[in-house]
Protein backbone atom coordinates (compact mmCIF):
# COMPACT_ATOMS: atom_id res chain seq x y z
CA UNK A 1 0.00 0.00 0.00
CA UNK A 2 2.60 2.49 0.47
CA UNK A 3 4.08 1.91 -2.72
CA UNK A 4 1.00 2.81 -4.27
CA UNK A 5 0.50 5.97 -2.04
CA UNK A 6 4.02 7.04 -3.22
CA UNK A 7 2.92 6.29 -6.70
CA UNK A 8 -0.39 8.41 -6.53
CA UNK A 9 1.64 10.84 -5.20
CA UNK A 10 4.22 10.66 -8.33
CA UNK A 11 1.12 10.96 -10.50
CA UNK A 12 -0.39 14.32 -8.33
CA UNK A 13 3.47 16.02 -8.51
CA UNK A 14 3.89 15.34 -11.96
CA UNK A 15 0.54 16.44 -13.37
CA UNK A 16 -1.39 19.06 -11.01
CA UNK A 17 0.86 22.08 -11.89
CA UNK A 18 0.32 20.85 -15.90
CA UNK A 19 -3.94 20.50 -15.37
CA UNK A 20 -3.62 23.67 -13.74
CA UNK A 21 -2.02 25.38 -15.95
CA UNK A 22 -4.22 23.97 -18.88
CA UNK A 23 -7.44 25.34 -16.57
CA UNK A 24 -5.73 28.80 -15.60
CA UNK A 25 -5.57 29.67 -19.41
CA UNK A 26 -9.13 28.83 -19.67
CA UNK A 27 -10.61 30.38 -16.77
CA UNK A 28 -9.42 32.35 -13.76
CA UNK A 29 -6.68 30.89 -11.48
CA UNK A 30 -9.32 30.70 -8.69
CA UNK A 31 -11.94 28.24 -10.14
CA UNK A 32 -8.91 26.56 -12.15
CA UNK A 33 -7.67 25.86 -8.55
CA UNK A 34 -10.76 24.25 -7.54
CA UNK A 35 -11.54 22.03 -10.74
CA UNK A 36 -7.88 21.15 -10.61
CA UNK A 37 -8.41 19.40 -7.25
CA UNK A 38 -11.81 17.74 -8.88
CA UNK A 39 -9.67 16.23 -11.25
CA UNK A 40 -8.05 14.12 -9.11
CA UNK A 41 -10.79 13.48 -6.81
CA UNK A 42 -12.78 12.13 -9.28
CA UNK A 43 -9.23 10.41 -10.41
CA UNK A 44 -9.44 8.59 -6.86
CA UNK A 45 -12.85 7.72 -7.16
CA UNK A 46 -12.79 6.20 -10.40
CA UNK A 47 -10.71 3.26 -9.26
CA UNK A 48 -7.61 4.00 -11.19
CA UNK A 49 -6.41 5.12 -7.65
CA UNK A 50 -7.27 2.11 -5.99
CA UNK A 51 -4.75 -0.52 -5.22
CA UNK A 52 -5.70 -4.02 -7.38
CA UNK A 53 -6.02 -6.64 -5.41
CA UNK A 54 -4.54 -10.15 -6.94
CA UNK A 55 -7.04 -11.59 -9.53
CA UNK A 56 -9.24 -8.73 -9.67
CA UNK A 57 -9.00 -5.62 -12.70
Amino acid sequence: MEGCDLNLQKIHDIYQPKIFRYLSNLIDDYEAEDLTQEVFERFMGSGFGAPVKTGER
